[in-house]
Protein backbone atom coordinates (compact mmCIF):
# COMPACT_ATOMS: atom_id res chain seq x y z
CA UNK A 1 0.00 0.00 0.00
CA UNK A 2 2.69 2.48 1.10
CA UNK A 3 4.59 2.05 -2.30
CA UNK A 4 0.79 2.67 -4.51
CA UNK A 5 0.59 6.19 -2.37
CA UNK A 6 3.99 6.45 -3.09
CA UNK A 7 3.40 6.24 -6.99
CA UNK A 8 0.44 8.40 -6.74
CA UNK A 9 2.02 10.98 -4.86
CA UNK A 10 5.40 11.27 -7.74
CA UNK A 11 2.52 11.32 -10.90
CA UNK A 12 0.45 13.50 -8.93
CA UNK A 13 3.12 15.67 -9.05
CA UNK A 14 3.49 16.53 -12.12
CA UNK A 15 -0.44 15.86 -13.09
CA UNK A 16 -0.36 12.23 -14.56
CA UNK A 17 -1.30 8.59 -13.48
CA UNK A 18 0.75 5.94 -12.14
CA UNK A 19 0.77 2.99 -14.36
CA UNK A 20 3.29 0.90 -12.01
CA UNK A 21 1.60 -2.30 -10.69
CA UNK A 22 2.75 -2.94 -7.35
CA UNK A 23 3.08 -7.03 -6.21
CA UNK A 24 0.36 -8.58 -4.24
CA UNK A 25 -0.69 -12.30 -3.58
CA UNK A 26 -4.89 -12.55 -4.10
CA UNK A 27 -7.24 -14.80 -3.07
CA UNK A 28 -10.65 -15.24 -4.35
CA UNK A 29 -13.19 -17.42 -2.68
CA UNK A 30 -15.82 -17.90 -5.18
CA UNK A 31 -18.99 -20.38 -3.84
CA UNK A 32 -16.16 -21.85 -0.99
CA UNK A 33 -13.73 -22.75 -3.59
CA UNK A 34 -10.39 -20.90 -3.04
CA UNK A 35 -8.16 -19.60 -6.10
CA UNK A 36 -5.18 -18.16 -5.31
CA UNK A 37 -2.53 -16.51 -7.42
CA UNK A 38 0.44 -15.28 -6.53
CA UNK A 39 2.68 -11.89 -7.80
CA UNK A 40 -0.67 -10.11 -9.01
CA UNK A 41 -0.32 -6.47 -10.14
CA UNK A 42 -1.96 -4.03 -8.08
CA UNK A 43 -2.37 -0.58 -8.72
CA UNK A 44 -4.81 2.70 -8.01
CA UNK A 45 -7.45 3.05 -10.63
CA UNK A 46 -9.62 5.83 -11.95
CA UNK A 47 -9.59 9.57 -13.15
CA UNK A 48 -11.11 11.56 -10.66
CA UNK A 49 -11.10 8.87 -7.77
CA UNK A 50 -7.14 9.39 -6.88
CA UNK A 51 -6.63 10.53 -3.62
CA UNK A 52 -4.25 9.87 -0.91
CA UNK A 53 -5.05 7.00 0.93
CA UNK A 54 -2.35 5.44 2.89
CA UNK A 55 0.21 6.78 5.73
CA UNK A 56 2.45 4.80 7.73
CA UNK A 57 1.02 5.89 11.00
CA UNK A 58 -3.05 5.23 10.13
CA UNK A 59 -2.37 2.68 7.29
CA UNK A 60 -5.57 2.44 5.05
CA UNK A 61 -7.68 5.37 5.59
CA UNK A 62 -9.63 6.07 2.76
CA UNK A 63 -10.98 3.94 0.15
CA UNK A 64 -9.89 4.18 -3.73
CA UNK A 65 -10.50 1.84 -7.09
CA UNK A 66 -8.08 -0.83 -7.93
CA UNK A 67 -6.86 -2.85 -11.14
CA UNK A 68 -5.41 -5.98 -10.87
CA UNK A 69 -3.58 -7.34 -13.84
CA UNK A 70 -2.58 -11.40 -13.65
CA UNK A 71 -0.25 -11.21 -16.20
CA UNK A 72 1.89 -8.54 -14.88
CA UNK A 73 5.53 -9.23 -15.01
CA UNK A 74 7.52 -6.50 -12.87
CA UNK A 75 10.41 -7.12 -14.98
CA UNK A 76 10.28 -3.46 -16.34
CA UNK A 77 13.39 -1.58 -15.82
CA UNK A 78 12.04 1.37 -15.82
CA UNK A 79 9.94 0.92 -13.44
CA UNK A 80 10.90 -1.02 -11.13
CA UNK A 81 14.30 -1.08 -8.46
CA UNK A 82 14.27 -4.72 -8.58
CA UNK A 83 13.03 -6.09 -11.54
CA UNK A 84 11.78 -9.75 -11.80
CA UNK A 85 14.28 -11.82 -13.98
CA UNK A 86 12.20 -14.58 -15.92
CA UNK A 87 13.38 -17.31 -18.31
CA UNK A 88 11.50 -17.06 -22.15
CA UNK A 89 9.31 -20.11 -21.16
CA UNK A 90 8.15 -18.58 -17.19
CA UNK A 91 7.52 -15.11 -18.48
CA UNK A 92 5.45 -16.68 -21.57
CA UNK A 93 3.25 -18.43 -19.23
CA UNK A 94 2.91 -14.98 -16.97
CA UNK A 95 2.12 -13.26 -19.91
CA UNK A 96 -1.27 -15.54 -20.53
CA UNK A 97 -2.10 -15.66 -17.14
CA UNK A 98 -5.91 -15.18 -16.82
CA UNK A 99 -8.35 -15.34 -14.30
CA UNK A 100 -11.94 -16.04 -15.13
CA UNK A 101 -10.57 -15.70 -18.94
CA UNK A 102 -9.71 -11.71 -17.66
CA UNK A 103 -6.30 -10.52 -17.34
CA UNK A 104 -7.15 -7.47 -15.69
CA UNK A 105 -10.30 -6.95 -13.34
CA UNK A 106 -11.00 -3.88 -11.93
CA UNK A 107 -12.49 -2.98 -7.91
CA UNK A 108 -14.52 -0.70 -7.40
CA UNK A 109 -15.85 0.90 -4.36
CA UNK A 110 -19.09 2.57 -4.08
CA UNK A 111 -18.41 6.10 -5.14
CA UNK A 112 -21.46 7.26 -5.49
CA UNK A 113 -22.67 6.44 -2.09
CA UNK A 114 -25.76 4.22 -3.51
CA UNK A 115 -27.03 3.14 -0.48
CA UNK A 116 -28.74 0.17 -2.34
CA UNK A 117 -25.18 -0.86 -4.18
CA UNK A 118 -27.60 -1.89 -6.90
CA UNK A 119 -27.46 1.25 -9.36
CA UNK A 120 -24.46 0.52 -11.46
CA UNK A 121 -24.86 -3.42 -11.47
CA UNK A 122 -28.23 -2.67 -12.86
CA UNK A 123 -27.05 -0.46 -15.29
CA UNK A 124 -24.77 -2.85 -16.30
CA UNK A 125 -27.19 -5.28 -16.84
CA UNK A 126 -29.57 -3.00 -18.55
CA UNK A 127 -26.66 -2.17 -21.51
CA UNK A 128 -26.34 -5.95 -21.59
CA UNK A 129 -29.26 -6.92 -21.97
CA UNK A 130 -29.90 -4.49 -24.53
CA UNK A 131 -27.09 -5.33 -26.57
CA UNK A 132 -24.63 -2.78 -25.64
CA UNK A 133 -21.23 -3.86 -25.39
CA UNK A 134 -20.65 -4.03 -21.30
CA UNK A 135 -18.25 -5.34 -18.54
CA UNK A 136 -19.73 -8.22 -16.33
CA UNK A 137 -20.36 -6.92 -12.47
CA UNK A 138 -20.46 -8.50 -9.27
CA UNK A 139 -20.54 -7.27 -5.88
CA UNK A 140 -17.23 -8.45 -3.69
CA UNK A 141 -16.33 -8.24 -0.31
CA UNK A 142 -12.65 -6.78 -0.20
CA UNK A 143 -10.09 -7.09 2.71
CA UNK A 144 -6.68 -6.08 2.63
CA UNK A 145 -3.44 -8.05 4.18
CA UNK A 146 -0.92 -5.82 4.74
CA UNK A 147 1.41 -5.20 7.70
CA UNK A 148 0.16 -8.32 9.45
CA UNK A 149 -3.26 -6.72 9.70
CA UNK A 150 -6.74 -7.44 8.12
CA UNK A 151 -8.76 -5.12 7.32
CA UNK A 152 -12.11 -5.30 5.58
CA UNK A 153 -12.69 -2.84 2.93
CA UNK A 154 -16.43 -3.62 2.41
CA UNK A 155 -18.44 -3.78 -0.62
CA UNK A 156 -16.87 -3.06 -3.85
CA UNK A 157 -17.78 -3.53 -7.63
CA UNK A 158 -15.45 -6.48 -9.39
CA UNK A 159 -15.97 -5.57 -13.52
CA UNK A 160 -14.27 -7.07 -16.21
CA UNK A 161 -11.85 -4.88 -17.45
CA UNK A 162 -12.60 -3.09 -20.54
CA UNK A 163 -9.45 -4.46 -23.35
CA UNK A 164 -8.75 -6.85 -25.99
CA UNK A 165 -9.70 -9.90 -24.74
CA UNK A 166 -12.92 -8.06 -23.71
CA UNK A 167 -13.41 -7.37 -27.17
CA UNK A 168 -12.38 -10.89 -28.65
CA UNK A 169 -14.94 -12.47 -26.20
CA UNK A 170 -17.83 -10.35 -27.97
CA UNK A 171 -17.37 -9.65 -31.23
CA UNK A 172 -16.42 -11.37 -34.59
CA UNK A 173 -12.60 -11.37 -35.84
CA UNK A 174 -13.86 -9.25 -38.26
CA UNK A 175 -14.60 -6.71 -36.21
CA UNK A 176 -11.25 -6.46 -34.41
CA UNK A 177 -8.08 -4.75 -35.22
CA UNK A 178 -8.85 -1.02 -34.65
CA UNK A 179 -8.20 1.18 -31.92
CA UNK A 180 -10.27 0.74 -28.60
CA UNK A 181 -10.09 4.82 -27.28
CA UNK A 182 -10.61 5.93 -23.45
CA UNK A 183 -11.78 9.09 -22.93
CA UNK A 184 -9.08 10.38 -19.77
CA UNK A 185 -10.88 13.04 -17.10
CA UNK A 186 -9.07 15.09 -14.82
CA UNK A 187 -10.40 16.70 -11.90
CA UNK A 188 -13.38 19.76 -12.54
CA UNK A 189 -11.76 19.21 -16.51
CA UNK A 190 -13.58 17.29 -18.33
CA UNK A 191 -12.52 14.66 -21.21
CA UNK A 192 -8.85 15.11 -22.35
Amino acid sequence: MALIQQDYEYYQSFDSKSPIYRKADVTFIINGVIYFYEEVGIRMKGNTSRRNFYNPYEGVFDIIHYKLSFSQTFDNEDRYLNPKVWDKEERKIRKNRLFAGMEKLDLKWNKSLDETYTREYWAYSMYQDFGVLAPNITPVNVKLNYRNNDENLGVFYALEAVDELFLEKRLAEKHLGGDLYKVGWSAGMGGE
